[in-house]
């Protein structure tokens, strides 16, 4: 089990070289970031997911955006709280927006 206390990890869009903003989510992955996707001990079960840093920015482009779709999916098959595969379905449905926007568009998660 982890030992982290963290209270957020917002989710933005950000664009260019200087990871502009063009807009920012309600969404925070931090419940399913503590309850699901690291609560094993076991690592590489969502390797995508285990690599967002809870204190920090972590940035997915175009590319790796989809793997990190991908690790959604699969924790969205496990678990059974329905809230929070509603969350997932929102965090996929935001994150698919640096697909479709794509060259030079980001997904930043700011953990705090």
């Amino acid at each position: 089990m982890h030992d982290i206390t963290i209270q957020n990890i917002s989710l933005e869009i950000c664009s260019g070289d200087h990871l502009k903003t063009t807009e920012r989510s309600d969404l925070s992955f931090v419940d399913i970031y503590l309850d699901d996707a690291i609560s094993s001990d076991e690592i590489g079960v969502f390797p995508w997911l285990e690599t967002v840093g809870p204190y920090e920015m972590t940035i997915f482009n175009e590319f790796q955006v989809k793997y990190f779709i991908s690790d959604l999916k699969k924790l969205k098959i496990i678990i059974s709280d329905e809230k929070k595969k509603k969350l997932i379905d929102d965090i996929i449905i935001f994150a698919t927006k640096v697909i479709d926007e794509g060259p030079h568009t980001y997904l930043k998660l700011m953990g705090d």
